[in-house]
């Protein structure tokens, strides 16, 4: 599919560009310090060489291979720009560091083994530097931040899920970045899976920062990967690789998308298929609410497979746009519609359309956000998306959440034809007297929408969708409203079963702002208010822990 996901993602620099000496400098001053006497003059050990001209280093560094025959064996570079975990450097002197790396007994003892051992702080150096795909002339990261963080410590870290089984699937992994407070940015990183046979995915798994706007998950058409640098990359408004400007979703197709942590199983007998040698492509956008904390940004994603021809259907992601030149947010209120009539996995427009996932998609200027069923005389139709209900899609809210917004999915999809489509609305306020065009950051504005489907005849399939995961989660619904809130609050839950039940209020440096419940509930509902003097204005993590089960909301206070 040669550009046919247009999402042309031209964004500003969110920071001003960093001003000092490359990372790859850094690293080579790291290597001279720490790995002289082993790794230098004519016979070094491991015939590898640190201490030499930066030319001359670089060159036996980056994807040169290594002389262990295990490493070779792994397809093994010394450095492996995009990899840290196939880097057999890094995995050298990693000792422990980076959970993907576990060096085996067969590539030998850890390095240095002189005694001086990196810090924490130039362990991560290094790792970072390959991550963004281990460049010559560019600094990707600050050491002082790093060092920072490793002295004084920062916001909460995201608890690592238990990865599946190999004969389940296997765990993907983003991070660690390093952002200071304060700071947004967006990050693209294409990852190659090097599986030699195609996979069928039944579910996602995905933790990731509370903080994040989204993270999307696409997947390279095959053979479009071939021009593309791996490593992770910011989205700018040209390529720092190549000079170019960032599609962040040409050549690809969206497989799911994701406002925070959530587990996404699907329909029974429908599948994502990925091909063999799947290229991936994340896309991460993140901001750091505190001003005071560094905070570690991660994304793990847990991938679950069964074998290929065990679903009957293929589900096709999208994330559809309005025309960003037609996108003019003008001060006050203001009203865009648009119409999509075209699905880009369709074979033609008499084609059927199951819908199973909607989920609308705005800045912080957008207040609302409705979806319609298009008749086939043109008239608007039923309405199939409401933005002003909760993110689970429970209850109507009464308000639109731009940061959480609503996710519909259907019990038993929701089919139109794709030549009749879909009709969007979306409402805006713009309190500045700018007028807020098309962009990334959460200063600019969208109005694109979210959209997973099977096509087809879907008769073969059970009249309603199982999951086959059974769930076990001690509470039924979890809710704070209003939220955003100038006022009030309420949090509300229901338990399905008895539990000891912690129920706190935490800051986006960690700390302990309120403790509203601790001890043992029976079933039932409950609910606690929050009055207005009770927080600051402010971004709040509400974490209401039930056993060992923890489910964690943001709480927006504004005054």
């Amino acid at each position: 599919m040669k550009k046919l996901l247009i999402v042309l993602l031209l964004s500003v620099v969110y920071h001003q560009p960093l001003h000092a000496i490359d990372t790859f400098d850094e690293v080579a001053k790291i290597f001279e310090t720490k790995c002289a006497g082993c790794h230098e003059g004519s016979n070094p050990q491991g015939k590898l060489n640190l201490v030499q001209p930066l030319d001359d280093l670089y060159a036996e560094l980056v994807d040169n291979i290594p002389t262990n025959p295990h490493a070779i064996a792994k397809g093994y570079r010394q450095v492996d720009p995009g990899y840290p975990e196939r880097s057999f450097l890094y995995r050298k002197i990693d000792g422990g560091m980076y959970h993907t790396i576990d060096l085996e007994n067969a590539e030998g003892k850890p390095m240095p083994t002189n005694g001086n051992e990196l810090t924490e702080a130039e362990k991560e150096l290094v790792r970072l530097w390959i991550l963004h795909g281990a460049p010559k002339d560019r600094k990707v990261v600050d050491p002082q931040v790093l060092e920072d963080y490793f002295a004084e410590g920062g916001s909460p870290r995201v608890e690592r899920p238990e990865a599946p089984s190999p004969d389940e699937g296997f765990q993907l992994y983003l991070g660690t970045i390093y952002l200071e407070p304060g700071e947004e940015r967006e990050y693209i990183y294409n990852y190659e899976l090097n599986n030699p046979e195609p996979i069928e995915v039944y579910r996602l798994d995905t933790r990731m920062n509370q903080q994040s706007h989204h993270f999307i998950l696409f997947k390279f058409e095959e053979g479009e990967h071939l021009d593309e640098d791996d490593g992770l990359e910011e989205v700018t408004l040209v390529s720092s690789l190549t000079g170019e400007a960032i599609n962040v979703s040409n050549d690809t197709r969206m497989i799911s998308a994701w406002a925070y942590s959530r587990d996404v199983p699907l329909p029974e007998q429908v599948a994502y298929k990925w091909d063999a040698n799947t290229v991936l492509k994340f896309n991460y956008h993140i901001k750091n609410y505190s001003e005071t904390s560094i905070s570690p940004v991660e994304v793990y994603i847990n991938v679950y497979t069964q074998p290929v021809g065990t679903a009957l259907h293929e589900m096709h992601s999208d994330f559809l746009l309005m025309n960003p030149s037609d996108l003019a947010v003008t001060p006050g209120e203001s009203s865009f519609d648009w119409t999509q009539r075209y699905f880009p996995y369709t074979n033609g427009s008499n084609d059927s359309v199951h819908i199973w996932f909607l989920g609308g998609h705005t800045h912080q200027l957008g207040t609302d956000f409705d979806v319609y069923k298009r008749e086939a005389n043109g008239s608007i139709g039923e309405q199939i998306y409401e933005g002003f209900y909760n993110f689970d899609y429970s209850f109507n809210q009464g308000f639109y959440d731009y940061a959480e917004p609503a996710v519909r999915i259907f019990d038993d999809f929701y089919s139109i034809r794709a030549r009749d489509g879909l009709y969007m609305e979306a409402e805006y306020f713009n309190p500045t007297n700018k007028t807020v065009t098309f962009g990334l950051t959460t200063d600019d504005e969208m109005f694109g929408i979210f959209i997973q489907y099977v096509v087809g005849d879907i008769s073969n399939l059970s009249s309603q969708w199982a999951t086959g995961i059974e769930d076990e989660s001690t509470a039924s619904s979890f809710d704070i409203y209003p939220n955003p809130s100038t006022g009030p609050s309420t949090i509300s839950y229901s338990l399905n079963q008895a539990a000891n039940v912690q129920l706190e209020i935490f800051s986006t440096n960690g700390q302990r702002v309120a403790l509203i419940q601790q001890g043992h509930q029976s079933p039932g509902d409950y609910s606690y208010s929050l009055a207005q003097e009770d927080l600051a204005a402010g971004v709040y993590m509400v974490q209401l822990q039930m056993g060992e089960e923890v489910i964690t909301e943001k709480l927006v206070i504004s005054k």
